[in-house]
């Protein structure tokens, strides 16, 4: 009775490992917006608003000269 439990205990840990590894081949790796990846194009150019910010910044300097 203890060596049946052993056994299936077993067989359903290989169960879920092998579950467990399809997803992650089928998935992919798990994406983090957080992480930034050197290939990215949209991480080289600044965010529009700070375009934004940058050219009325420029604007007032100009103003003050």
């Amino acid at each position: 009775m203890f060596f049946r439990f052993i056994f299936f205990a077993f067989i359903g840990y290989i169960l879920l490992y092998i579950i467990k590894l399809l997803l992650k081949v089928f998935m992919g790796p798990p994406k983090n917006p957080n992480v930034k990846t050197g290939d990215d194009k949209t991480t080289k150019q600044p965010p529009e608003n700070l375009v934004d910010k940058r050219k009325a910044v420029d604007a007032d300097f100009e103003d003050l000269k």
